[in-house]
């Protein structure tokens, strides 16, 4: 079980991985509207928070 956790758990890094190379973060924390740097930053330290979570499984 614990390996079926882990593999699940790459596979949604893998994921994450995919959209951040995909999406600009910080291309709108750096250049957009502040509203939109504001959520853009929310969005990014979440990614984050939940990387942190992953790679530890």
């Amino acid at each position: 079980m614990d390996d079926l956790g882990k593999i699940l758990a790459q596979s949604i890094l893998a994921n994450i991985n995919e959209i951040e190379e995909t999406t600009n973060l910080d291309y709108l924390i750096k250049n957009a509207e502040p509203d939109i740097k504001e959520e853009a930053s929310k969005i990014k330290d979440n990614i984050n928070s939940i990387k942190q979570i992953l790679e530890s499984i």
